[in-house]
């Protein structure tokens, strides 16, 4: 009988522990939603929550068009894609390249 009571207490007080846990992690990742939209957050509420949203297909095709076809007003200083050199096929290899290539390899081994 001593057990069983035991296990009644227990069983009641872990629920309890539980619920509380639930609450207070519930709290925490999911703040409560002040009325008004996004433009009247504080500086303390901001990245709290995450919006995310995908571009219209039309916008979305068309700015996929602009960068194809070069059309794009880019800033000087802004993003451009490296132009590495072309890598040289060894399908019908130079022998001078080739000896260049094995003369300069040894070098590097030699040091």
């Amino acid at each position: 009988m001593t057990s069983l009571t035991r296990c009644l207490y227990a069983f009641i007080a872990f629920g309890l522990l539980g619920v509380f846990v639930r609450v207070v992690l519930r709290q925490l990742l999911h703040p409560a939603r002040t009325s008004g939209g996004d433009k009247e957050r504080t500086e303390e509420e901001r990245g709290i929550m995450l919006d995310m949203t995908t571009p219209d297909d039309e916008s979305l095709s068309e700015l996929m068009r602009e960068q194809w076809t070069g059309k794009e007003d880019q800033p000087s200083g802004g993003f451009e894609p490296l132009k590495p050199p072309r890598l040289v096929s060894i399908d019908d290899p130079d022998p001078h390249q080739v000896a260049q290539a094995l003369r300069r390899l040894n070098d590097e081994e030699g040091r």
